[in-house]
């Protein structure tokens, strides 16, 4: 049995904004997007990025040992920072003093990369995770748990540049954990809205 497998994913979030733009109730929030990868071992980082890791934080390069509540969210560490300055009669926000900026680089795109992509011709994955819905004032809410097949492929185009075309197919769910399926069936949506039938994913329909 196998007791390792690659994987690669990505995390999303929606959510309001953040509290250091003072922007109260305003309309608007952020979008948040990580992709990421499984790499063999924590030696395979890039150089710099390793040896800042082991000097600043070693405990992230190794599995957690233990789970403790709550979970330490950005917006926890923010609060704890501003209680602390608060006590120590400090402004709540403090900006660092920013390097000067370095020169711009122009975006590029590895030719052997790109070939070895147009290559393999369709490409498949396994996708999973869930749909958000933000109401005004409110952070983002899970809607709807997705999964199904992802295909892509790259094609090189006449003026030198590169055009992915991606397809999706799957279904819909109720929310993490229960993952009951809704594609097919009634289903009422967050704003009390009767869908009388859920579509299945699939772009190519």
């Amino acid at each position: 049995s196998l007791t390792d497998v690659g994987y690669i994913g990505s995390w999303s979030r929606i959510g309001p904004w953040l509290p250091w733009l003072e922007k109260s109730q305003e309309k608007g929030g952020h979008i948040y997007n990580a992709p990421f990868f499984k790499l063999k071992s924590v030696k395979d980082l890039p150089d710099d990025l390793y040896q800042w890791t082991v000097e600043n934080y070693p405990e992230y390069l190794h599995p957690p040992r233990n789970y403790t509540k709550p979970n330490m969210t950005s917006w926890r560490v923010f609060k704890n920072i501003i209680d602390a300055r608060r006590a120590a009669g400090e402004p709540d926000i403090q900006v660092p003093q920013q390097p000067e900026k370095g020169e711009t680089k122009e975006p590029y795109l590895d030719p052997e990369l790109m070939d070895l992509l147009a290559s393999l011709g369709e490409v498949s994955f396994y996708y999973e995770g869930t749909s958000y819905i933000v109401f005004e004032g409110q952070t983002g809410q899970g809607m709807l748990w997705m999964d199904g097949n992802l295909t892509t492929t790259f094609t090189k185009e006449d003026n030198e540049s590169w055009m992915m075309k991606f397809s999706m197919i799957g279904k819909y769910s109720t929310p993490w954990p229960e993952k009951e399926l809704v594609s097919g069936q009634e289903w009422v949506n967050p704003e009390g809205n009767l869908v009388e039938e859920v579509p299945y994913i699939d772009t190519g329909a």
